[in-house]
């Protein structure tokens, strides 16, 4: 009978050894998921909010530029109106300083959107590049980027990142600069 408790206590102690095993291996065999606010993470990071302060003083000079363009068309307009016979070399001056007006509000605008694509190339790089280093360095197997448009439908609130990654991203480009 003694014989039989000692067996039994071995193997209860033997299963409660193996179960905690089992767990510990499995434990370590669960990937890490996690996920970032894409939106969230673009926006706060430093980069963005350095070029978006650039692209908006070139916007504010090119806006001084056509500011002054159109003084100057509206002077000459001003002065058409007032002729009793209209000055055909005043229409020409008009139609010229339209015509540059237009042409470079086409020009800044153009270039505008071109610096905003290349801006934005420029951000996700380095923030992918981040990203991804912060990933390895906590053991992040796969980290889902969502944009509340779907991508992700749920995801409990312990493994939404964001913060943790855009600390890192923003201390990493400080320490860059």
């Amino acid at each position: 009978m003694l014989l039989r408790k000692n067996i039994l206590g071995l193997l209860s102690f033997l299963v409660v050894v193996a179960l905690l095993l089992l767990y510990i291996l499995d434990r370590n065999g669960i990937k890490r998921i996690a996920y970032v606010d894409n939106v969230k993470l673009f926006n706060e990071f430093a980069l963005k909010k350095e070029l978006e302060s650039e692209l908006k003083k070139k916007e504010s000079a090119w806006k001084a530029t056509l500011d002054s363009v159109r003084v100057q068309l509206d002077m000459l307009s001003l002065q058409y109106g007032k002729q009793v016979l209209k000055n055909p070399s005043t229409e020409e001056q008009m139609i010229y300083w339209k015509q540059y007006y237009m042409k470079l509000e086409e020009d800044f605008s153009k270039e505008s959107e071109t610096l905003s694509a290349g801006y934005d190339a420029q951000i996700w790089n380095q923030l992918n590049s981040y990203v991804k280093e912060f990933a390895e360095a906590e053991g992040i197997e796969l980290l889902i980027g969502t944009s509340g448009d779907g991508t992700l439908m749920y995801g409990k609130e312990n493994m939404d990142i964001t913060g943790n990654v855009l600390a890192f991203v923003n201390t990493r480009y400080s320490g860059m600069k």
